[in-house]
């Protein structure tokens, strides 16, 4: 386990605490640091109870990884749950990948504007979002697109049709890219996934990251998705997804047998 460390964000302040709360997070890799909102989020313990008695399908993680879901306040239109914080001289010109999941459920059916997802980011590169939007009780994918963005802001609207009114939706989102080679004088680079319209419309639960399971960063030939489609979703004979953005090499482990689609191809499961 790699050492971890307890931070808070107050009037954008990061000050140390020292347990599990609304106000705090435990999570570093070297030289980078999570810093929760806890001015417009709190910790969630009970997301049976938050999602009208429907309980979300556990995501699959590090054994040694207890989750923490953080959900809006009352009242906030707009704001970010977490910060994503890299020491720049440190990452300069190194790859980044992020798997992040959170659960939505809508729970008004006039609203005329789709609520968005927006990563902003403090360097100048090109960003990259997968973006995978699944039913959770059937395991039914909604929507899976990609978006690319240079400028700063990465807007990704969540379309929902009105069939899905008070039921659980996941949102898997893969964001990839190059931090720059020069630092430009900045300390430190930051990417700040941001929920634009949630409140009034939709029910929100955002997971905190597991920084040794879903934040990868390195380099990796220009490119911070590995070559070979390393990173890979697998989908049943029915075309429901099973898991998303993992390393092929591990893809089918542990599957009952059966048939299931990898990149394009079916593979036959035989744990007999």
């Amino acid at each position: 386990m790699l050492k971890r460390k307890i931070f808070a964000l107050m009037s954008l302040v990061a000050t140390t605490v020292s347990s599990i709360n609304a106000q705090n997070y435990e999570g570093e890799k070297e030289d980078m640091r999570i810093v929760v909102n806890n001015a417009d989020f709190s910790v969630n313990t009970d997301l049976t109870s938050y999602f009208d008695g429907q309980t979300p399908t556990p995501i699959e993680h590090n054994e040694n990884y207890d989750s923490y879901y953080v959900t809006p306040v009352a009242g906030k239109t707009m704001s970010y749950p977490l910060e994503f914080q890299f020491d720049a001289r440190s990452y300069s010109g190194k790859a980044f990948l992020f798997k992040e999941h959170c659960y939505i459920m809508r729970i008004d059916s006039n609203y005329t504007e789709p609520p968005y997802f927006i990563t902003r980011y403090s360097f100048p590169s090109n960003l990259f979002i997968d973006f995978i939007a699944i039913e959770d009780a059937t395991g039914d994918t909604i929507t899976n697109n990609k978006f690319t963005d240079n400028l700063g802001t990465l807007r990704v609207p969540i379309k929902l049709d009105k069939k899905y009114f008070g039921k659980l939706i996941r949102l898997d989102i893969t964001t990839y890219g190059m931090f720059p080679e020069n630092t430009n004088g900045l300390p430190q680079f930051t990417i700040r996934p941001t929920f634009d319209g949630f409140s009034n419309y939709f029910k929100l639960a955002y997971e905190i990251p597991d920084t040794e399971y879903n934040i990868y960063t390195g380099v990796y030939n220009q490119s911070a998705k590995p070559e070979g489609d390393e990173f890979v979703t697998v989908y049943d004979a029915t075309g429901h997804v099973i898991r998303t953005n993992i390393e092929k090499a591990s893809s089918l482990d542990g599957l009952k047998s059966g048939i299931y689609i990898v990149n394009g191809k079916k593979i036959m499961v035989n744990n007999k």
